[in-house]
């Protein structure tokens, strides 16, 4: 259910049944900086996305030009 913040007050929780669906496009209205503020308090309480870290995802296969090389090397041989 998407609703401007005026509306909360309004609000059912029968709202969110397909049935009885409600949604306000206004909902993506906004001034710049309206939510800096709670922003700010969820990061103070919460904290900010714990870092989990680079894993560096190992080949399968050797890189392209490896295996380029190594049939330009077998073909050379060949001759």
């Amino acid at each position: 259910v998407c609703l401007k913040d005026e509306n909360l007050d309004e609000f059912d929780l029968s709202w969110v049944q397909p049935k009885n669906f409600r949604h306000n496009d206004r909902w993506r209205d906004h001034k710049v900086g309206e939510a800096d503020r709670l922003a700010l308090k969820a990061y103070e309480v919460i904290g900010g996305c714990p870092y989990l870290g680079y894993r560096k995802r190992r080949r399968k296969t050797k890189p392209v030009e490896d295996m380029i090389r190594r049939f330009l090397d077998m073909d050379e041989k060949e001759k």
